[in-house]
């Protein structure tokens, strides 16, 4: 398994070279909806060095998961003064963890003095979004009770030493610039095992074998209805965008309204002037998740509510070219990245059940 695919769901981890660049499709409260000339395979979403987490993601080129500002630029001649502090107040919560305003000082110490000061509002919600995401997956771990490596762990802990010395900075110090704490290494060595778990041979070899259409070159022409909604927004407004989704879905069901008309008045894609249409795209065109749901569907089918990056959609499927090519070599890794996407939403659902997000204070 690549360092960019485990790195899908793991967050600041920008300064762990040896885990390879985190995928960018973790949360991502801009990007712009899926779309055949704006989308791939792997997770597309923004939060860059992702999640600089990958999450997940990442990581798309994703959620899901976040941008921390990268040590390499933080070196202590440079870095703006630190500030004095006051006490900490509680910005966040998730499930019963509270997330506490000095968790985003450290990180926001590390920028370079040239940062634009009105890019640091920017800067501190990314950084809490990557926290949030952090505290998922810590949940998600302890739920499933995944094991710890202690050789895996001196290994990365190795690799942070030296960045340290490289840059001059003692080790808890990069640590803080980088927004890592213990729980945090521990837990991305412990992610890897699941992550390897869960993309092993056999499951990835079943995984192409029982989806057909999404290696053989089929297409599919598709619609859809956006409402963007973070995976680091509160509980309450996943749960709003979840709930507006559903009452659309009712009514197309119902026949008030069609889908097209549906999706001029309600989605938050550009592609609403066009009654959602997306066009005709390939298995690989979309972000997995998405991609997964529409080949899944036979033509003229309404979707139940999916979730990518971008937010939470429907789909109609109203097209199908169906193909018989054989899979290429590149079939298992478009494979793992599915399993992984499937796994990244596993740890954002959690939002919506075991572990609510509670903001206290404006991203």
């Amino acid at each position: 398994m690549n360092g960019k695919m485990f790195l899908i769901l793991v967050s600041a981890v920008c300064i762990l070279a040896a885990f390879g660049q985190v995928l960018a499709e973790g949360p991502a409260t801009t990007a712009p909806a899926p779309t055949p000339a704006t989308t791939a395979s792997a997770p597309t979403p923004a939060p860059a060095a992702a999640p600089a987490v990958a999450p997940i993601p990442a990581p798309a080129a994703a959620p899901v998961v976040a941008p921390t500002p990268a040590p390499a630029t933080a070196t202590a001649p440079t870095t703006k003064p630190a500030e004095p502090t006051s006490k900490p107040t509680v910005v966040a919560t998730v499930g019963t963890v509270q997330i506490t305003s000095d968790r985003i000082d450290g990180p926001l110490k590390a920028l370079p003095a040239e940062f634009p000061a009105d890019r640091v509002g920017a800067m501190r919600a990314k950084v809490l979004d990557d926290i949030i995401v952090a505290e998922l997956i810590h949940a998600y771990l302890e739920a499933k009770k995944i094991p710890f490596d202690q050789k895996e762990y001196d290994v990365l802990k190795g690799k942070l030493a030296e960045m340290a010395k490289e840059r001059g900075v003692p080790m808890d110090q990069l640590m803080s610039m980088a927004g890592l704490t213990e729980q945090r290494l521990r837990d991305q060595v412990r992610l890897k095992t699941l992550a390897e778990k869960e993309t092993a041979k056999e499951k990835v070899d079943a995984f192409i074998k029982a989806n057909p259409t999404c290696f053989n070159g089929t297409k599919v022409q598709a619609s859809h209805i956006l409402v963007t909604c973070a995976p680091t927004a509160s509980t309450k407004d996943q749960k709003a965008a979840v709930a507006k989704l559903e009452k659309v879905a009712a009514d197309i069901k119902a026949g008030t309204v069609t889908f097209e008309k549906a999706a001029e008045a309600n989605s938050d894609c550009p592609s609403k002037a066009k009654g959602g249409d997306l066009g005709e795209f390939d298995f690989g065109s979309m972000v997995p998740t998405f991609a997964m749901k529409a080949f899944s569907m036979k033509i003229g089918d309404t979707s139940d509510i999916v979730r990518t990056q971008f937010g939470f959609h429907i789909i109609k499927v109203t097209k199908r070219t169906d193909a018989t090519e054989k899979p290429g070599p590149e079939s298992e890794e478009t494979a793992k990245n599915c399993m992984i996407a499937s796994l990244q939403n596993d740890v954002f659902n959690q939002a919506l059940t075991t572990c609510p997000i509670v903001i206290s204070e404006t991203k």
